[in-house]
């Protein structure tokens, strides 16, 4: 769809419309969040894979390239533990990503000092929905101070309008914890806040970020 008219991040509640979105990914993923979103479910996805690829065929983001500015730390309305990023630390990173026809989301390009704070372990994949897009990457830990993940799937969650991201986005991991009560077991798996994150399109001829290429 063509995108909308004015400012799309100045929007009223955007950011809960985001942080909504992080369940997007997986089918019956439940997301917990402070109110006044305490707690929002989704049914089991019917989407077939054709229809899917199909609305992937059709999306603008095919073949585009992204630079994705991380900022990772403890976030108002998440449900990590109160001492997780208490410090007010936060573990910055920046990458270089591709939206492939296939599903897959590659990386191009990390920073020249992320190696300190994160090291990626592959492609990944992404889904779009309507005007919303679900990409997540695998990496095996990431790290600065008292803000500290274990390696697993980083999830990102953000509006676009045909080729069009938006400017920023939610970070969030997926675990099966109810909240701060990580000893109760759930059955499905809960979306957690772990950041935000700016995006600016990277073009082929764009200046490196002078890191890895993959």
């Amino acid at each position: 769809s063509s995108p909308s008219t004015g400012d799309p991040d100045a929007r009223p509640h955007a950011m809960l419309i985001l942080t909504a979105l992080a369940l997007a990914w997986d089918g019956g993923a439940t997301l917990l969040v402070s109110q006044p979103v305490v707690r929002a479910y989704t049914a089991a996805s019917r989407v077939s894979p054709v229809s899917v690829l199909e609305e992937q065929a059709e999306n603008g983001l095919i073949g585009t390239r992204w630079k994705l500015m991380l900022d990772v730390g403890q976030e108002r309305g998440s449900w990590m533990p109160p001492a997780w990023g208490r410090s007010g630390d936060r573990a910055r990173a920046q990458i270089v990503v591709s939206f492939e026809s296939s599903g897959e989301l590659r990386v191009l390009e990390t920073g020249v000092y992320d190696a300190r704070v994160v090291q990626w372990d592959g492609p990944g994949g992404w889904e779009l929905k309507g005007e919303f897009v679900t990409f997540w990457l695998p990496h095996n830990g990431f790290r600065r101070s008292d803000v500290e993940l274990k390696p697993a799937r980083l999830y990102f969650s953000s509006q676009c309008w045909g080729s069009i991201l938006s400017k920023r986005g939610i970070l969030a991991i997926k675990e099966r914890k109810l909240g701060w009560l990580p000893f109760l077991p759930t059955l499905n798996e809960g979306s957690f806040i772990v950041g935000i994150f700016e995006a600016q399109s990277h073009p082929i001829d764009a200046p490196p970020l002078g890191a890895t290429l993959y």
